[in-house]
């Protein structure tokens, strides 16, 4: 009963598009709990806020879709581009339920540069693992 669980863990993590989302969601939620420690006890000033959003969601989706096409060993940049357009879509659902934001230009722009991002990651993560 022990070996099957844990073998569907395995399959699930083996999977390229959960490896993705599992590797996006981790990186963001630790670099944001230390970014927010930083910002608490540091002198690091909020100015430099929207900045270092930027970099983190550009790192992290490359990462996610790094990991995807490595997992995949094939077409990368679907595997990987579709991490970001992911990870976008529930940002975006995220704001608009929880927030009451409306969807704006700013949200399609954000979305063609989450894909290409991860795009590029799943990419190198195919030619990486050959």
């Amino acid at each position: 009963m022990k070996d099957s669980s844990l073998r569907k863990a395995k399959l699930g993590l083996s999977s390229p598009w959960i490896a993705g989302q599992f590797v996006i969601w981790m990186l963001v939620f630790t670099i944001s709990l230390i970014m927010a420690l930083l910002f608490t006890y540091s002198s690091l000033e909020s100015q430099f806020l929207s900045q270092i959003t930027l970099v983190i969601n550009s790192i992290t989706l490359f990462i996610g879709g790094y990991t995807a096409g490595k997992k995949a060993q094939k077409k990368g940049w679907y595997y990987g581009g579709m991490q970001g357009l992911i990870y976008c879509l529930i940002l975006i659902l995220i704001a608009f339920l929880g927030f009451d934001m409306s969807i704006q230009s700013q949200a399609l722009i954000f979305l063609l540069i989450a894909f290409s991002i991860s795009a590029v990651g799943g990419i190198i993560g195919v030619n990486r693992s050959r």
